[in-house]
């Protein structure tokens, strides 16, 4: 062969290799870019969320102490009804509730099933309403405080007797229920086994590893988020460190020190029937009720939710949310100032000198002075506190706010050495308001008749809240009182925050549920 032939032998081999190089090279190619290969690798990846756990407390509903746990708990265990953002009842394993007088009974939908595939009777719904009137640490037992007995009727329906009248009992019954006699057992370990319930998801452990895992029999239907891992932490500050560290998908916060969560991510608020109000004094000039009319006008309820609560409240229109469904057109205080009705009542009481500046007199040439006071450990109190006296300024009425430790806020209050003080109540899920309309401390907060403005004898707001608390009043006739005394001045609700990361849209949380719509996002990138 000569030399001619054996570079072209060689030249042809190396074409052939290079050739066969550049095939695989495009085959590999086509593999990489395959998108339904790409779209099963991720999903592979991306089937769990994290949330936060702690092992040494218990997932028993009745007995849990953490708020990781208790949020753990809504996922594993359903109730007779919801409360949504309407704070209206929602049914949940409840069909229909009949509420008539001293009388509740209750019908359960006949699909549910415990995750050992047993059916939910009437039976597991008594002993689960028996350990909720129990468990003195949780407020299920305060809720519950109005049943008498609870039986089993002959048509298989649950029948509550309550002590007296309650028209927004059926609110109180969001407990959760297990199966009868499934609770106080241990593992070989001695750790609390969860109870059976019904809910989304089920728990796991295994050799140290905790998970949820979802309930394929769950009567609500498929759960988008197949597991959930589960993060043992000790305590709140293991928890705000991995909420920080980005370790956690899901943060709720009731915002209740006025801090947010260190996360990044979307973001909800949600409401709550906690009510921040002016309270008043007993004694001196806030007794007058066009003093506290002109205080109550004269406020920028939107403003004091956007600069000192960040948003993460809504303004008071009343003592209830605004978006309580059956308050609605009851209430009418006003988000903004009245300019017109502050100079009204200022003149009814007496302050009717006024000068270029905008401020009132009364006949001594005194203008309006009052001392307000609030905790110092809120910083949202001392934020509304300044913007309240900026407010009030405008109109002559001078706020000297004082910032106190809680025992010396407490005894300001107490022993009237304030005027006005800032403070914060929950409504109950009822909506009985008797707490707040004792806590004002003016003649309004007693049981006594009062006089009102036209010289009629009236019932006071805190006997007609004692009326509704007892079942002989009704809430309009609370909420009437109420906008006609004043004996507390409404601010705002404040709002929880939930925090979410790689999740789609579709969660829906209330102050009772933070949870409530997991079963119905996805996970995204």
């Amino acid at each position: 062969m000569t030399v001619m032939d054996k570079m072209k032998s060689i030249l042809v081999v190396l074409l052939t290799f290079i050739l066969l190089l550049s095939g695989c090279g495009n085959s590999s190619d086509q593999i990489n870019n395959n998108p339904s290969n790409t779209t099963s690798k991720d999903e592979s990846v991306t089937k769990s969320i994290t949330l936060p756990y702690t092992s040494t407390d218990s997932l028993d509903p009745f007995k849990v102490k953490t708020k990781s746990n208790g949020e753990i708990v809504r996922l594993l265990f359903d109730s007779l009804i919801t409360v949504n953002e309407n704070f209206a009842p929602t049914n949940v394993l409840a069909d229909r509730i009949i509420l008539t007088d001293e009388s509740c009974s209750v019908f359960l939908k006949k699909t549910p099933k415990f995750t050992d595939g047993s059916p939910v009777t009437a039976k597991d719904v008594i002993y689960s309403i028996n350990l909720a009137r129990n468990a003195k640490d949780l407020y299920y037992s305060q809720n519950l405080i109005n049943v008498s007995s609870v039986t089993e009727g002959s048509d298989g329906s649950v029948v509550i007797s309550l002590k007296h009248a309650d028209d927004y009992f059926t609110n109180l019954l969001d407990f959760p229920i297990i199966k009868a006699n499934t609770d106080g057992k241990k593992n070989e370990d001695n750790k609390d086994i969860p109870p059976v319930g019904t809910g989304r998801y089920t728990f796991l452990e295994n050799s140290g590893e905790y998970k949820l895992v979802s309930n394929k029999n769950w009567y609500g239907g498929k759960v988008n988020i197949e597991e959930i891992n589960l993060l043992n932490l000790p305590d709140q500050d293991a928890v705000d460190y991995a909420v920080k560290s980005g370790k956690i998908s899901i943060c709720y916060s009731d915002l209740s020190n006025n801090t947010a969560p260190s996360m990044i991510g979307s973001s909800v608020y949600v409401p709550m029937n906690n009510l921040v109000y002016l309270g008043v004094s007993s004694s001196g000039v806030m007794t007058n009720l066009s003093i506290r009319r002109a205080i109550s006008y004269g406020l920028n309820r939107a403003e004091i939710v956007t600069s000192a609560y960040y948003g993460a409240a809504t303004p008071a229109k009343g003592i209830y949310h605004s978006s309580f469904y059956d308050a609605i057109g009851f209430q009418t205080i006003s988000e903004k100032e009245d300019i017109e009705n502050v100079e009204k009542n200022l003149k009814q009481a007496g302050f009717t000198k006024k000068e270029d500046s905008g401020y009132f007199y009364n006949k001594n040439n005194k203008q309006l002075s009052l001392t307000l006071v609030y905790n110092n450990s809120n910083s949202a109190r001392g934020l509304a506190a300044d913007l309240i006296s900026k407010q009030l300024s405008k109109f002559g009425i001078n706020i000297t706010v004082k910032a106190l430790p809680f025992a010396e806020y407490q005894n300001a209050i107490k022993y009237n050495s304030c005027d006005l003080y800032i403070a914060e109540i929950k409504i109950p899920a009822n909506m009985v308001p008797y707490s707040l309309l004792t806590a004002g401390g003016i003649k309004t907060a007693s049981h006594d008749d009062i006089v009102n403005e036209k010289g009629e004898t009236v019932i006071s707001a805190a006997h007609a809240a004692f009326n509704m608390q007892n079942g002989t009043g009704t809430l309009s006739e609370t909420v009437s009182c109420f906008n006609e005394q004043l004996p507390v001045i409404p601010l705002c609700h404040r709002s929880g925050k939930l925090i979410y990361k790689g999740l789609s849209e579709g969660l829906k949380p209330t102050s009772f549920d933070p949870l409530n719509g997991l079963q119905n996002v996805s996970i995204i990138e």
